[in-house]
């Protein structure tokens, strides 16, 4: 039996999709100084300018994340761990 059908006088809402979004995680390439260095070289980045090439890429990603967000209508919140 469907339990929307068993209890669906006492339901007050139902999800079909995601309900939120928790981005987390870290990038394997940066886990040590070896791999950091190839990142930046590989990629062309001067490790002086690392601290822009990621306050830069991060703003690019929160922006893309929150017009994604706005499109379909769906608040974007942030919560700090």
């Amino acid at each position: 039996m469907d339990i929307l059908t068993q209890f669906g006088s006492k339901v007050k809402g139902c999800l079909s999709t995601f309900d939120r979004m928790i981005i987390k995680g870290h990038s394997l390439q940066l886990s040590n100084l070896k791999q950091f260095r190839y990142f930046l070289n590989h990629n062309g980045i001067l490790m002086k300018d690392f601290g822009a090439y990621a306050y830069n890429t991060s703003k690019s990603l929160s922006a893309h994340i929150e017009s994604l967000a706005a499109e379909l209508g769906r608040p974007c919140k942030y919560h700090l761990p």
